[in-house]
């Protein structure tokens, strides 16, 4: 499982968005998907951006839930930028609900 941020700075609801794309690795190292999570919440993207926009970020996967059952994927992650470490709080539009 891996983690993949971009900002989308032509984003027509928040300048400061930052897509969150997943992909799952199969034994064999090939990526077999590769898909749009959502983005990070509103709160968390301003929080990056205040860093510049050319800093550095990553996330940490704490917790994912494979999509199943036609329900999306859902995950917790940690989010740093260049100078330390943005709080952040689970994809809200792609929790998957059990």
């Amino acid at each position: 499982q891996h983690l993949e941020l971009f900002r989308e700075p032509g984003n027509q609801f928040d300048k400061n968005a930052i897509a969150v794309l997943g992909s799952w690795i199969d034994s064999s190292g090939e990526v077999r998907r590769r898909v749009m999570l959502g983005h990070l919440p509103r709160e968390v993207a301003a929080a990056v951006a205040a860093h510049g926009p050319d800093a550095e970020i990553a996330a940490a996967l704490r917790i994912m839930f494979v999509p199943m059952d036609g329900k999306a994927a859902g995950l917790r992650l940690n989010v740093w930028a260049a100078r330390g470490e943005v709080p952040a709080r689970p994809i809200r539009r792609t929790r998957h609900r059990r």
